[in-house]
């Protein structure tokens, strides 16, 4: 799924003059959710391909204009977790275990 470019998603907006809450009419315009798209502007999230040409043809760009360009530099794969090298330590050793303090005062 493809990120979209923010800034040229939000100055289009701006330049299309639809008030205050632009990006909420454009998300209602568009069957988008708006937390969705907030999240996509915003770079947190990827958009759907569909959705990208929803809201490309509610801006009047083009996909092309709206998707951000990786500048052909592919994702890293993700980190895979690693094995331990040993076994985990026993987190519950008898000789740890103290129980409370004996009052010797007194005591012959």
């Amino acid at each position: 799924m493809p990120m979209l470019n923010g800034s040229v998603v939000k100055h289009r907006v701006a330049q299309l003059g639809r008030g205050r809450d632009a990006l909420r009419k454009i998300a209602e315009a568009t069957d988008i959710p708006y937390g969705s798209l907030r999240n996509a502007v915003g770079g947190r999230q990827e958009l759907g391909l569909p959705r990208c040409y929803t809201l490309a043809e509610a801006l009047e760009l083009t996909v092309r204009e709206i998707l951000a360009d990786p500048d052909g530099v592919p994702d890293l794969p993700p980190e895979q977790p690693k094995r331990p090298k040993s076994p985990p330590k026993r987190q519950d050793k008898e000789q740890d275990r103290k129980g409370p303090r004996r009052n010797t005062v007194g005591v012959r």
